[in-house]
């Protein structure tokens, strides 16, 4: 039963996340943003993008709600602001210098590509606002889920517990 509710919330996820991922949208926009870097440094800035999109993602499906009621924030908050930095982003690449753009394959060095790896091209071009409010609505949806199943396989493991199951079955209820 665990591995078919584990099943579950991955296609779930996936379902939800892959069209607003949109990599096939997005492999475009890294490239004209990655084109001065030698071909090694792509294929190490594409990993620490997707490294750092899965740990980003992960991090919002399992603490995500947590941390939003910890600093009392709404999730329309983080849509909103999420929004604004998206559009900033989409602003600076679109006012950006045109020799910037069309400089030659490998004049800029690893450091400054994986200095770029989070921030723009992680977040928020790549995992943005849509993909974290997506992230933490599934992860408080599975949370949910999770409690009342485990409130349910709890009772009646009180009850075997000792002969009654009363003192068990206060402690979980």
């Amino acid at each position: 039963m665990q591995w078919f509710i584990l099943i579950k919330a991955a296609t779930l996820s996936f379902a939800a996340l892959f069209p607003v991922i949109n990599p096939l949208g997005g492999a475009p926009i890294f490239l004209g943003l990655a084109r001065k870097y030698p071909p090694a440094v792509q294929i190490l800035l594409a990993r620490k993008i997707a490294l750092y999109g899965f740990l980003i993602l992960v991090s919002c499906l399992m603490f995500g709600t947590s941390i939003l009621l910890f600093f009392g924030v709404k999730i329309y908050v983080v849509q909103m602001a999420g929004g604004l930095l998206l559009a900033h982003t989409g602003w600076n690449i679109l006012h950006s210098d045109p020799g910037e753009l069309s400089q030659a394959t490998g004049q800029a060095t690893q450091e400054e590509a994986l200095g770029h790896a989070f921030y723009p091209l992680t977040f928020p071009i790549t995992v943005g606002p849509g993909c974290v409010a997506i992230a933490i609505t599934i992860g408080a949806h599975l949370r949910q889920q999770y409690e009342s199943l485990s409130l349910h396989l709890a009772v009646p493991v009180g009850n075997v517990g000792d002969g009654t199951g009363v003192h068990c079955r206060g402690c979980v209820l």
